[in-house]
Parts: structure tokens; sequence; C-alpha cells
């Protein structure tokens, strides 16, 4: 299709994290677990304490590898849980990738989200926050702030474009690798708690205060 705005003559696809890119929820879960761990009686535990044990894992998984958590796990992951759904629901989608979402609609793109935390919830945010009618594919693999690859070709799919010419924004490293294996583009936004890891590969880098130019710039590369 012939697009007014760009000139291009290809319609492209544009994929974005809602809950790690678009809510900023790596923080979120990252806080819930970490409270979590102090309310059972764990000490000394902070951001890295989460990034070491149960970023990427699941929950029980990765709290098994914790010394002396014991009998706790289930208390721990109730806490979690319930914090977690509490920052979700409060917090506002916002930040670059939005915007550049509402421009590639405007310009008769396919966009689609990816959420964890329940497809509903995602598109009653997207609504509120401007998107009219979200396009939204839920994740079910359990993995903490990770989504399986499954639900990346699901949401490759849904896009009704060649992966050539879909781009992607991610939060995490192992989403990228995930993504750019598919003949995805990659556009990262690492966050403080996981930008140790191996971002290599990825054909733009971005964050909160990245103009959004620079993102459609680069989707209409």
């Amino acid at each position: 299709m012939s697009n007014e705005t760009t000139g291009r003559l290809q319609k492209r696809g544009l994929i974005i994290d809602f809950d790690y890119v678009v809510l900023n929820g790596i923080e979120i879960v990252a806080n819930a677990w970490v409270e979590a761990l102090k309310h059972i009686g764990m000490e000394n535990v902070s951001g890295s304490t989460f990034a070491r044990y149960l970023f990427g894992k699941r929950a029980a998984e990765g709290l098994r590898g914790m010394n002396g958590i014991g009998d706790r796990i289930p208390k721990a992951q109730a806490t979690a849980a319930a914090a977690i759904t509490d920052g979700f629901h409060a917090a506002e989608p916002s930040g670059p990738a939005l915007e550049a979402a509402k421009l590639a609609i405007e310009d008769g793109d396919s966009v689609v989200f990816l959420t964890a935390h329940g497809a509903d919830f995602a598109e009653e945010a997207l609504r509120k926050a401007g998107i009219e009618n979200p396009v939204v594919v839920e994740d079910e693999s359990s993995s903490i702030c990770e989504y399986s690859s499954e639900t990346w070709t699901k949401a490759i799919v849904k896009t009704g474009v060649p992966e050539r010419l879909c781009t992607a924004c991610v939060a995490t490293a192992a989403s990228a690798r995930t993504v750019l294996l598919k003949d995805v583009r990659v556009i990262a936004f690492p966050h403080r708690i996981v930008s140790f890891q191996d971002y290599s590969g990825v054909q733009m880098r971005a964050d909160a205060a990245t103009p959004v130019e620079e993102i459609t710039s680069f989707l209409n590369s």
C-alpha cells in the first residue's frame, strides 16, 4: 500500500513489548519481588538479587536457588503477585514507543502489542492511552519479564506483514536475540536493572528520552 506520509509502498509491522517497554514493567516487577522477599524475612535483597535469581525464570525455580528461603516460597510468590498486579494497574502507558505506535497506525502500518498480564487489561490501558483498536497477543509462559519464542512468532504472524518488514521494540537481551533470529529488526529499550545483558546485534537502542522522530525515522528506513 502507498503511504502518503512516508512515501513507502509497503506496509510495515511494529511489535511492541507493552509490559516492559510501554509500562516500564521491569521496575514494577523487580520492586514487587524485592519487597516480597523482605516481607518473608530475607535480608540484603535488591534489584541485583532480582536480576540474578528471578529475572527470566519461573518464580518457583528462581526462588529455589536462593539460600535460606525454605518453605516460604508460596508466601513470597503470593505477596509479589499481588504487588505486581497493583503496580501494573496503577501504571500509565507512555514513552516514545507508544507514540511511534500511534503514528504507525495513522500511516496504515500494522501494530501489535505483547503482554503477559492479561490481554483485556492491556487493551483497556491502550485504549485509554489513545490506541483505538489495539491488537494484543498474550504470553502464557510464566517466565518473569520474558516472552516465549512462540509468543513472538504469534505477534509477527498477527501483523500480517513479512518478517523482513517488521520491527520489534523489546526490553531484554533475550527478547532481542529471539526476534533477531526471526529476521525482524530490533529497537532495544534496556532497563537499568538488566543493562548488563548483551544486546549486540540490535539495530537501534532507545530509552524514555529518545525523540519519537528518531524511532519513526528508523521504522520508515
